[in-house]
């Protein structure tokens, strides 16, 4: 078995800024008028969701900018309906900022389930047929995808395809294309966030690697879940579908609330073993994360390298920072073929907030993040 030897850009590289230092980069970054930005964001009830968009607007910005709107639809019976008002107010939040500052927008819907019952799921199928035509991206300097109301069963294929797009595009032209993935992050918000009706686990289209291969079941899989709050359905539902024979659970440490790992810890130690290990990352870097993954994978397969091998299982659930390291991660190994490692994930059928947390949600503080994934600053 060929043992892990990932020489990718981030490993030694990694940008990432945040609050002060974003609107900094930014106004910088901008001051170059002959770029051509696509910004693509989602539309959901995430009070979040125009928020990226607002602050780039709001830098002056002389150059073009055009958006791409992501409509998600998650059935007649999805319990999210419950907060279409909330929607409605975003989209006319956006709306008007697309009015006010004359830029183009373009509207895509993505169909989420083909059933009723929203058990049937084709999300990530249908994402990637749309973002499988370049002619979507291809006439940009720079791509920004704001993930802060997407979920991630859209946003990890939209980022793969994107990422391998503009690295195929670097690797043979002069000129370099930019891929950003900005976030508006709250851990508070996010608990107040409600998963209902979970559905089946299933390995995600696209980053599965051979883990759904039969003719390998027998091989041990090695779990690494980045556990998050409230998550322990979902976590039951992705353990009954892989049978793992080693867990490596990464929790959030450092972090701003320095108990939010150990209550997190207290939410899952009906199912910690002894045995298991506990890995941590820090909060606010997807790159800690994606080492520790690559770290974790390395040993293992040292440590097994004269049997027949394992199978890495990487879940994402927690914040969309911390799981946009799993999506670095498995795209690395796949890139380096590594068909071992692959993602497994469920979804719900739709999300509900209180109405004490709608009315809170303001008072909330949000961090807002830039993480550059492929571009210029990886070619100097």
């Amino acid at each position: 078995m060929e043992i892990l030897n990932c020489n990718n850009k981030w490993e030694s590289i990694n940008f990432i800024c945040k609050n002060k230092d974003f609107n900094i980069f930014w106004e910088e970054f901008l001051k170059k008028n002959d770029r051509k930005i696509l910004f693509i964001l989602g539309k959901g009830f995430d009070h979040r969701m125009c928020i990226g968009l607002e602050k780039i607007l709001g830098l002056n910005f002389e150059g073009k900018l055009e958006c791409l709107l992501i409509e998600y639809n998650e059935g007649v019976n999805s319990p999210s309906h419950k907060h279409d008002d909330l929607i409605i107010d975003n989209y006319n939040r956006l709306i008007d900022l697309i009015k006010k500052n004359e830029i183009q927008i373009k509207e895509e819907k993505i169909e989420m389930v083909i059933d009723d019952l929203g058990k049937k799921r084709t999300g990530p199928q249908n994402i990637r047929n749309l973002f499988t035509n370049p002619t979507l991206y291809q006439d940009y300097s720079d791509i920004l995808i704001d993930i802060s109301a997407i979920p991630y069963s859209l946003y990890f294929p939209i980022i793969q395809i994107l990422l391998k797009y503009v690295e195929n595009f670097n690797n043979n032209n002069v000129s370099k294309k930019n891929l950003f993935v900005l976030i508006t992050e709250s851990s508070k918000y996010d608990i107040s966030v409600h998963p209902k009706e979970v559905v089946k686990a299933q390995y995600m289209l696209g980053l599965e690697g051979d883990l759904k291969n039969q003719s390998k079941d027998h091989i041990p899989k090695i779990w690494i879940p980045i556990l998050g709050e409230q998550k322990t359905e979902q976590y039951n539902e992705i353990s009954s579908l892989i049978t793992p024979k080693d867990i490596c659970y990464i929790l959030p440490f450092p972090s701003k609330n320095p108990r939010r790992g150990d209550d997190i810890y207290k939410e899952f130690k009906e199912v910690i073993k002894s045995k298991d290990q506990i890995l941590y990352a820090a909060e606010q870097d997807p790159f800690d994360v994606y080492r520790i993954i690559l770290a974790t994978i390395r040993k293992y397969e040292k440590t097994l390298a004269l049997l027949e091998g394992c199978q890495f299982v990487i879940s994402p659930l927690s914040s969309k920072i911390l799981s946009l390291g799993a999506l670095l991660a498995v795209y690395s190994c796949h890139e380096n073929n590594k068909s071992n490692v692959g993602i497994a994930y469920t979804e719900a059928k739709g999300y509900n907030i209180t109405d004490k947390d709608l009315d809170n949600h303001n008072q909330i503080e949000s961090e807002h993040f830039a993480i550059w994934l492929e571009g210029e600053c990886y070619y100097e």
